[in-house]
């Protein structure tokens, strides 16, 4: 009948709900046991659970805006830290520029001494197969 299936759930429920009481209550005495002789465990479950309560409440307007205020110092200073850093930059940058600019320049010259020398040397092996090649034919005729 709908009148027993009625009381049915309603004694399946309330067993539910007594059920997750009783699991609840018995919740701190687990962890107690559980975390007994183990200290870090302890620490990491108590951690957690402080993460997690803090978490679900939100924030009030008194800690909103203490993280504003600290954001604002933390911007502040992180601008004041790093103008010096900045600075130091750009005189390594200074001094480095002319010393790149005398190594460019050294690299240049080697660059042209060596055209210079592999032109030469080309000509000068050019003269000598000239040379050589003379020679040949002149002995060719001499042998006719």
């Amino acid at each position: 009948s709908v009148t027993g299936a009625a009381h049915s759930a309603a004694a399946s429920v309330s067993g539910a709900a007594h059920g997750a009481a009783g699991a609840a209550s018995q919740a701190p005495a687990r962890a107690k046991s559980a975390t007994r002789g183990n200290p870090l465990a302890a620490g990491l479950i108590a951690l957690g659970a402080g993460w997690l309560i803090g978490s679900l409440i939100p924030a009030s307007a008194r800690e909103q805006e203490l993280a504003g205020t600290v954001k604002d110092k933390v911007q502040d200073n992180a601008g004041a830290l790093a103008a010096p850093v900045k600075e130091k930059a750009q005189e390594v940058v200074s001094n480095l520029k002319p010393a790149a600019a005398e190594a460019a320049q050294s690299v240049k010259a080697t660059a042209q001494d060596a055209a210079g020398t592999v032109k030469e040397e080309g000509a000068s092996s050019a003269k000598h197969v000239q040379g050589e090649a003379k020679d040949a034919q002149s002995t060719v005729r001499e042998s006719r």
